[in-house]
């Protein structure tokens, strides 16, 4: 546990001291209120609990993250620093944890960026300030996922814009992708194999989340999807050293 808040330390102070963390703020607020009033029909929907903000953050973060996470293991090689630091007596998994947390709470603080539109908006109209909460856990929570695959596709190149643009496309593959087909494969489009297929929808979880349906599966997906991604990462660093 030492070890791991030893590692989010040291990525905290990196984001803060290169002035990332700025540069990804200016970035998701431009990103996010661009979608907001000029990309969706917010004008034309009540906002009782800001869905159409909650909506877009999928996409959003599919962009932040990779550009979060993509110097967190690069870095590392280039420095010539991470057989030093694995050789140490720190666990592997102590160490991805330490840079999982940093990107995950760095999502957490550019979300918390978003809190000026729920008081504005709540000084002009009724807002569900409950269901609103849950959402933002409910996005914090997905955030982890991808947190959690980017660092992984992070891992396998050695240069920042491989990690970039690998991190982009694993993202965009784990939001967009719509295991519907499995569904297909059944000519009766059995209810086993709409839930199979439901289980695995990242969309399709997420919606259930902020539509004020939290659900165990639905947390557990989001959950697993980061223990996935910690595990693999973990995995591909015990191959490079090899």
């Amino acid at each position: 546990m030492r070890d791991a808040l030893v590692c989010l330390g040291k990525d905290f102070k990196f984001y803060f001291a290169s002035r990332m963390v700025y540069l990804l703020l200016v970035v998701y607020v431009i990103l996010t209120y661009g979608l907001l009033f000029f990309g969706s029909d917010i004008y034309e929907n009540t906002m009782v609990n800001l869905g159409q903000f909650f909506v877009l953050q999928p996409k959003v973060f599919m962009v932040i993250i990779p550009a979060l996470t993509m110097r967190s293991i690069i870095d590392e090689y280039k420095d010539r620093t991470l057989e030093i630091i694995l050789s140490q007596p720190i666990s592997r998994l102590s160490f991805i944890a330490g840079k999982f947390t940093a990107a995950w709470f760095m999502c957490g603080l550019l979300l918390a960026s978003s809190f000026i539109l729920w008081i504005i908006l709540s000084n002009i109209i009724t807002l569900d300030n409950r269901w609103i909460f849950t959402n933002y856990f409910s996005t914090w929570l997905m955030c982890g996922g991808l947190c959690a695959i980017s660092l992984l596709a992070a891992s396998l190149p050695r240069n920042i814009l491989g990690a970039f643009v690998l991190s982009l496309c694993f993202c965009a593959l784990v939001v967009n992708v719509d295991l519907g087909w499995i569904a297909d494969l059944f000519t009766s489009r059995s209810l086993l194999a709409l839930k199979i297929a439901g289980s695995f929808n990242f969309m399709q979880q997420y919606g259930n989340m902020i539509s004020g349906q939290i659900s165990l599966s639905a947390v557990l997906y989001f959950c697993s999807l980061s223990v996935f991604g910690i595990w693999s990462t973990g995995m591909v660093l015990d191959y490079k050293r090899r």
